[in-house]
């Protein structure tokens, strides 16, 4: 087993987090994940199972809070970051010893990330996070309302267009959030054929190289909505898709995957190296455009074939999968997509 030699900042620094108990919860749960990051990155590496199901208590204890789940994303990167600085392991320290530091320490953050999800996941009740547009207000009516929930990203277009389009075919109840990503969208559909119906009309308005990722969800479950058509988004970009409406069907496999944490972290595990790496994450991600056709993805990348060849063995023992193998393209494509996930 190997040892590290511990870190010199100790648990006294959370108090330059600038925490404040506002009863929400968030200094506790920061402070955990400051103990938690620091037992992992300045002992021998190991994960205990103490420390693991104090996290997933975190976890659960902020989804019955009602917090959102991006806001447990937010919280780990952030004590990851004020650790890297506030150790002196940041841009003044050696290259060698700031690098291993920093691997330890994302090593240790995916391991805190991971049992938050874990915790939180496990938990029915979620309220609607703050970058979630409010549902509009339905008419009466004797059915409970239902939503189609969109995510719709469309490069190159103006955003007060793209809300135009969504408006006009939405009708005045419509809900419309703008974010950095694109817009988010909610639009009255009683039934699930009319969500897909009304997505098709905002997509052949918008034309060019628009993606589109729409969910018919009940009125009281469009939080879960808006996280699943982004998780769809984040797929369809990974793997390259064209433009067009998707919907959890077309990427049900990935999906899954990354819903179930000891699947996910092997399958990211697995690609990451690759995925570090430009020259073989592009070689990579043109396989999968190309459905394993080493032809076509040489005329994607405007690579000779022999080069080509090049990359495709390292990616193979990098990953220990082979591309021309239906079944083994399959997993990198999944690991690929479960991977852009996480990183959101």
């Amino acid at each position: 087993m190997t040892t590290h030699a511990p870190v010199s900042t100790g648990l006294d620094s959370c108090l330059d987090l600038g925490f404040t108990d506002s009863g929400g919860g968030e200094p506790s749960l920061r402070r955990e994940l400051f103990a938690a990051l620091i037992e992992v990155v300045s002992g021998s590496g190991q994960w205990s199972e103490q420390t693991a199901a104090r996290i997933r208590g975190e976890g659960v204890a902020w989804a019955a809070r009602g917090g959102p789940v991006s806001a447990l994303r937010v919280a780990v990167q952030e004590t990851t970051e004020h650790i890297l600085v506030s150790s002196g392991h940041a841009a003044g320290a050696a290259d060698g010893s700031r690098d291993e530091f920093a691997r330890r320490l994302a090593d240790a953050g995916r391991h805190v990330a991971r049992e938050l999800n874990r915790g939180f996941f496990a938990q029915p009740g979620r309220q609607a996070p703050a970058s979630v547009p409010e549902a509009p207000r339905p008419r009466p009516s004797c059915a409970p309302p239902a939503y189609a929930v969109m995510a719709l990203r469309a490069p190159g277009r103006p955003l007060g267009d793209v809300e135009a389009v969504a408006r006009g075919h939405g009708g005045p109840e419509t809900a419309v959030l703008t974010s950095a990503r694109g817009l988010y969208v909610l639009a009255l559909a009683p039934r699930h054929e009319e969500s897909l119906d009304l997505a098709g009309r905002i997509h052949r308005d918008l034309g060019g190289t628009a993606r589109l990722a729409v969910h018919w969800k009940p009125y009281n479950e469009v939080t879960a909505g808006q996280l699943l058509v982004d998780d769809i988004c984040t797929v369809v970009d990974a793997l390259g898709f064209g433009p067009g409406v998707y919907q959890l069907d077309d990427v049900l496999v990935e999906y899954a995957a990354a819903q179930t944490p000891d699947i996910a972290q092997r399958l990211v595990g697995m690609v990451q190296p690759v995925l570090d790496d430009r020259v073989l994450r592009e070689t990579l991600s043109a396989v999968i455009s190309a459905d394993g056709d080493p032809d076509l993805a040489c005329e994607l990348l405007t690579l000779r074939r022999k080069f080509f060849d090049r990359r495709l063995r390292r990616v193979e023992e990098l990953t220990g999968r082979r591309v021309d193998a239906p079944r083994d393209l399959q997993v990198l494509r999944t690991a690929v997509a479960v991977a852009a996930i996480m990183r959101q």
